[in-house]
């Protein structure tokens, strides 16, 4: 199950609000852009703007600063082996 299972609502209604609005409004239609296709964008862009948005708050990143104080130190480890001989014939 997601970490956030049903934040974004419904399958059905996220791909009502977001996926279909956003597919439609990517693709143009004939040579020149109308008012419908303009109007498509518009939606599309409303759409990706608002569901950022969403996504803001479900999402964590962390800044490198903020992972250095939790992440225990680095350790490089250096294995030395021998190659077998297809590898030195490489």
């Amino acid at each position: 199950m997601p970490l956030h299972a049903g934040k974004l609502g419904e399958i059905s209604a996220f791909k009502k609000l977001y996926m279909d609005h956003i597919t439609n409004g990517q693709y143009r239609q004939g040579g020149t852009e109308d008012d419908q296709q303009k109007m498509m964008k518009r939606q599309m862009n409303r759409r990706v703007f608002t569901l950022a948005k969403k996504l803001d708050s479900l999402v964590q990143r962390a800044s490198v600063d903020i992972l250095f104080r939790t992440l225990p130190p680095r350790y490089d480890v250096v294995l030395t082996v021998k190659l077998s001989e297809p590898q030195r014939r490489l």
